[in-house]
Order: C-alpha cells, then structure tokens, then sequence
C-alpha cells in the first residue's frame, strides 16, 4: 500500500471526496514532495496553498515541514523494505490486517449484535470468490445457531422478508450497485437492515449501508491481479469472535 493511500484510509472520516482526489495526484507525484514547496505541491495538485495547507492539517500534520518530514521517512522505509523481499509480504499483510482492524473499529461489533437480534438474515455476493468466502462464513456461524440464507442472484431478492427484523449482508469487490441498487433501496424503504463489505470508502454499497466495513488489499492499486482475501477473512473471523463474546456474556 502506497503512502498516500495509508493517509487516506487513516484520516478517511476527515476527507471530503475533492480531497482524496488531490491526494491522488499527489500519490502520483510522490517522490515529489520532499523536494518541493507548498507552492510548488499545491500547483501539481490544482489547488490552493491554503487549502492543500489545510488538507495537511487533515492528515494529522501540524505543518508542511512535518508532513514533507514524514513522507521523506517512509519513502526511505519503503526502499529499506524493498530490499527485505523475503519478509515485505509478511510485513504489508500485517499493515493491512492492523488498517482493516482499526477503520472498522466498533462496527464489527454492531454487526455482531445486529446478526444476533435478527430474525432472518441473509447473504449476498457479487462474485465467485465472494460467493466462496461468504459460503465458508456462513457455515462457521451455523455452529453458533446462526442460520444464513445465501441469496445467488438477483432475481432471489424476492425470497427476503421486508420486515424490520431482517439483515442482509452485501459482499462486494468494488461496491457497486448498479445492477441492483433498486432491490436494495427497496428493503431499506422495509426497514431492513443492509450490511455492506467492499473495498470502496464512498461507493453506493457503502453510503447505502445501515452498517459499512471496508477491507483492505494491498494489490488494488498496482499491477497484481490477484485479489488477496485475508482482510476479508479477518473482518468475518472478527464477526464471529465478538458473537461469541456476546454469547458468553448472555
């Protein structure tokens, strides 16, 4: 994962969308900032000094010099880390678990008490690695007396209860709603309660969500193909340990 792409998902909730974007051409440019103005920077990025000064201010930095500061340390970190290849996939693993586990936080935990106060509960998946995951947790939580109907396509919409003691859970790459962005506003117009997991910060799945988790992987943005599902499997294992928490407490 980049290091502008660290920033943004760290500092998520205090960025607006026209924010992210500069920070994506800044991501760009990134071998850049150590050696630039705030002029310069704001310049690359088509905004003002004062606003990228205060998008710096976002990010958790209490001037420019820290912010160039910073970013001169992890640049050089990244090149010590290039050349341990033997542990760099373990160590980018272990960032991506610790980022999953901290933009998520409390919401877990919700999903936790939301799937044990539902009546039905349901799955749905946009892919067939999705489909595969989604298989694999709701057979995990069977033995905890947590029954899930898996939902397989769209047209299987219908056999939900619109009741407000319904849940669906939405497993999504990209969190696109095209294709079904009206199914799911109809049971959120029935009270049901909609769980969305995809990658996206902002996209339609996760703004529509009663309950939004987002997974990490470090490959999206480079020129891998393969998707890792580790950050999914850990938001799932995460689900089912706070169930049992919840249970031993009852």
């Amino acid at each position: 994962m980049s290091i502008i792409n660290y920033l943004i998902i760290k500092n998520q909730d205090n960025l607006s969308n026209s924010d992210i974007d500069i920070l994506k051409v800044l991501d760009k440019n990134i071998n850049k900032i150590k050696d630039s103005t705030i002029n310069e920077l704001a310049l690359i990025t088509y905004t003002s000094t004062s606003s990228f000064f205060r998008l710096v201010q976002k990010l958790g930095f209490n001037s420019f010099t820290e912010f160039k500061f910073y970013i001169r340390n992890e640049i050089d970190k990244s090149k010590k880390d290039d050349k341990l290849s033997d542990n760099l996939f373990l160590t980018k693993l272990e960032e991506q678990l610790e980022l999953t586990d901290k933009i998520n936080q409390d919401k877990i935990k919700l999903v936790a008490e939301t799937l044990m106060n539902s009546k039905n509960i349901y799955c749905y998946s946009t892919g067939w690695k999705q489909e595969k995951l989604s298989q694999n947790f709701i057979s995990d939580i069977s033995l905890y007396n947590i029954e899930i109907s898996y939902i397989r396509s769209i047209e299987e919409f219908v056999k939900i209860k619109k009741t407000s003691d319904s849940t669906v859970l939405i497993l999504s790459y990209s969190g696109d709603l095209a294709a079904y962005h009206d199914k799911v506003k109809e049971l959120k117009d029935n009270k049901v309660k909609i769980i969305g997991l995809c990658l996206n910060k902002n996209s339609p799945l996760d703004e529509i969500s009663d309950i939004s988790l987002i997974y990490l992987n470090n490959d999206k943005d480079s020129n891998f193909v393969h998707w890792q599902t580790f950050s999914v499997y850990y938001i799932f294992e995460k689900i089912i340990y706070e169930l049992t928490k919840i249970m031993i407490n009852n």
